[in-house]
């Protein structure tokens, strides 16, 4: 706490109580010098500072005063102050100014914040940044008719023939340039610092002979105009002189300085604790969440435009409803995933679901297996859908705050603040319970089946996700039809997709077979029974999908690339009644029938290293791991990378459509080195995972190593 004095005043004297007024440095029985009598007694832990600096408009009994203005002293104080701070940078500052004393400190903060970008004067800036708080006592923010007495001071001075300081009382006069640039930049200031500001006005006139009975300080310069949120205003029932000394611990003027004091270390705190706060909401989001759901891409406009008009369906009649949960459930690769980004955008969801005075938040979380750690875990899940919620209905940001209070605890000094199960679980409870806002709350989680734990937990969080109060809470989830979750859940609305998208796989087909040349050209000039055979053709890849989008894309590619590479119709309807219509078969037959034999130890490497991984790789980590396999001494190897376009064609050449390239999402990351770095390599499908992982285990790619081995050399 650093005490500044005002015009005429004194380092010791300006805060000096005496029961007799014609004092010199003694101290009086009856005295108090607050902040050594007080202020230690009620801050134990806090260091007491009272600067001095000539300020006087004559010194009788010194000679020649200073000729040194406000901003002059500013330089003078730092040059001090900043020899104290050397061996104790970043210790918290308090200050307080009584009446010139803060004009004083306003031209300190302004000069030490100037210092931001000088890596010689960082303990200069550090006087800035550590304020946390500034108590002013009958500043003249905005001007002050005191001046006048130092004026008839100095003209008797002059009478002895004593130099004045003429430059102090230059800038005390009302609406002077200084006071006024002053002003305007402590505001900023202590706008973009946020520290405490307290202002004291003087609640008696000055008893001088010869002068006005007026406040020497009025009413409407003692404080900033600011807001009471910015600025807290008050009363000292003293005159100029002695608002700042005060009898004893029972003063009332102590007692309101003292409080302002608590008030900047209790809003130090708070701003602290809000800071971290606000860093640790920041880390609430992670990209990685929502990879997944960037990554699906709606081909074609009219798909599953069916879901909000077919009735029998019940979803449109759910949203309106009291259910809270809808389960839509399909087959491996039926499109479940594609519908669920759709109707999550969809604004007729938002339409339904709005009432009036009701905040809304749509939030959507797709697992994804293929994907990191946190892509396929609760963690993942609670972090999405908490982030979203907050984004969507900031009023519930206390609950979030409390959340963080409430774990802070839990984490050792200094080590970062995580959004673990044990602050995220409490806070998704407090937030269906909440009575703060009406909130209409809607979750859209896809792909529950590929959740990495035990479905016996994800059932668990479902069961006991339960709006009441005033939140509002909805569930649309989508998986497989697995057992646990028939057991748990198959009284919920819903329905199973592959029965309601034969339509929608016949637009898909139809418009991939547009797009192909040959295809073009057969349309164009080729006789009607060619026009009718690949009709036919697209009509039975439709009848044999039985829903699954996959084995469509799957088939059609095929299809048509032996078209293009000159099979006639009659020679690709052979072909599309030879292949498999289960997936796990189709992907054995694409590495019998369409993978070059010799490219075969490459390929089960590359499945190895994937099905391995516990988190998705780029390019460039596939083919390191890929060059270190033969390699047994690490500290002598060298790796050579191919380009990208060559990386493309021999993943295809060994793997097929099997795995394939995802561009990455570069947000926040720094350490891209190479073009390999700009994708990731990963299965075509979590059924490609599923299935590569049944013939490592049946099959024993490799005996005396395998891909964790492979990616420990990496």
């Amino acid at each position: 706490v650093v005490l500044i004095h005002g015009l005429q005043g004194h380092p010791k004297k300006t805060w000096l109580y005496e029961s007799t007024s014609f004092s010199r440095f003694k101290r009086k029985p009856g005295s108090c010098y607050w902040p050594e009598d007080l202020l230690p007694k009620d801050f134990p832990k806090i260091r007491i500072i009272t600067y001095g600096y000539d300020s006087h408009t004559s010194h009788f009994f010194s000679g020649t005063a200073n000729q040194t203005n406000i901003l002059g002293h500013a330089r003078a104080f730092i040059e001090e102050f900043e020899g104290l701070r050397q061996a104790v940078p970043r210790r918290p500052l308090v200050f307080v100014a009584h009446s010139l004393g803060g004009l004083l400190l306003k031209a300190i903060l302004s000069q030490t914040s100037e210092a931001e970008n000088s890596l010689s004067n960082q303990i200069v800036y550090d006087i800035f940044t550590s304020t946390v708080g500034t108590i002013f006592l009958g500043t003249p923010h905005r001007g002050s008719d005191y001046a006048q007495m130092g004026q008839i001071v100095a003209l008797a001075a002059k009478t002895l023939q004593v130099d004045s300081t003429t430059s102090l009382l230059r800038d005390m006069k009302v609406d002077a340039s200084v006071l006024e640039l002053l002003n305007g930049s402590f505001i900023r200031l202590a706008t973009r610092q946020n520290f405490t500001i307290v202002t004291f006005e003087e609640g008696r006139a000055l008893g001088v002979p010869l002068l006005a009975r007026d406040k020497v300080v009025p009413h409407w310069s003692a404080h900033l105009g600011l807001d009471d949120e910015t600025e807290h205003k008050n009363v000292i029932n003293a005159d100029h002189r002695k608002m700042c000394r005060f009898e004893g611990a029972e003063s009332a003027g102590y007692g309101k300085v003292k409080r302002a004091i608590e008030r900047c270390l209790r809003d130090r705190d708070a701003n602290i604790l809000d800071f971290e706060f606000s860093q640790a909401l920041r880390n609430l989001y992670t990209p990685e969440t929502s990879l997944r759901y960037e990554s699906i891409e709606r081909r074609y406009s009219n798909t599953y435009e069916w879901i909000f008009t077919d009735e029998s369906l019940g979803f449109k009649a759910w949203l309106e409803s009291a259910e809270p949960f809808f389960w839509i459930k399909g087959k491996p690769a039926s499109g479940k995933s594609t519908l669920m980004k759709m109707i999550s955008n969809d604004k007729r969801v938002s339409s339904v679901l709005k009432r009036q005075d009701q905040k809304i938040s749509i939030a959507a979380y797709f697992f994804h297996d293929r994907g990191s750690q946190l892509q396929k875990t609760l963690q993942g899940l609670m972090r999405e859908i908490l982030h979203t919620i907050l984004s969507d209905i900031p009023e519930l940001r206390s609950l979030f705050l409390k959340a963080y209070r409430r774990s802070s605890s839990y984490f050792l000094s200094g080590s970062k603040f995580e959004w673990g199960l044990r602050t995220t679980i409490p806070l998704y409870r407090d937030i269906l319970q909440q009575n703060i806002v009406n909130a209409s709350i809607i979750l859209f989680i896809d792909a529950l089946d590929e959740y990495s734990g035990n479905y016996a937990d994800i059932v668990k969080f479902l069961r006991e996700s339960n709006g009441i109060n005033k939140t509002h809470l909805k569930i649309c989830f989508s998986s497989r039809p697995e057992q646990l979750l028939l057991d748990s859940f198959i009284h919920l609305p819903g329905f199973y997709i592959h029965d309601r998208t034969k339509s929608d796989i016949r637009e898909v087909i139809e418009a991939t077979f547009r797009e192909n040349p040959r295809i073009q050209r057969d349309t164009q000039s080729g006789s009607p029974l060619e026009k009718n055979k690949i009709l036919h053709i697209q009509a039975e890849i439709a009848r044999l999908a039985e829903g699954v989008f996959l084995w469509v894309r799957l088939i059609v590619d095929e299809i048509l690339n032996e078209h293009t590479n000159g099979a006639s119709i009659d020679e690709l309807l052979d072909l599309l009644h030879s292949v498999p219509r289960e997936l796990e078969s189709y992907y054995d037959h694409i590495m019998a029938n369409r993978i070059n034999k010799k490219y075969a130890a490459e390929r089960e490497a590359m499945f190895e290293i994937l099905l391995s991984a516990v988190r998705r790789l780029t390019v460039k980590e596939l083919f390191v791991t890929l060059q270190l396999i033969p390699v047994t001494d690490l500290k002598n190897f060298s790796v050579s990378l191919p380009s990208l376009e060559e990386a493309r064609r021999r993943i295809k050449s060994r793997c097929g459509s099997l795995v394939e390239l995802q561009f990455v999402n570069k947000s926040g990351r720094t350490d891209y080195d190479h073009p390999l770095d700009n994708f990731y390599v990963q299965f075509l499908h979590q059924t490609v995972k599923t299935w590569s992982g049944k013939n490592s285990q049946a099959n024993g790619r490799f005996h005396n190593e395998n891909g964790y081995s492979f990616l420990i050399k990496m």
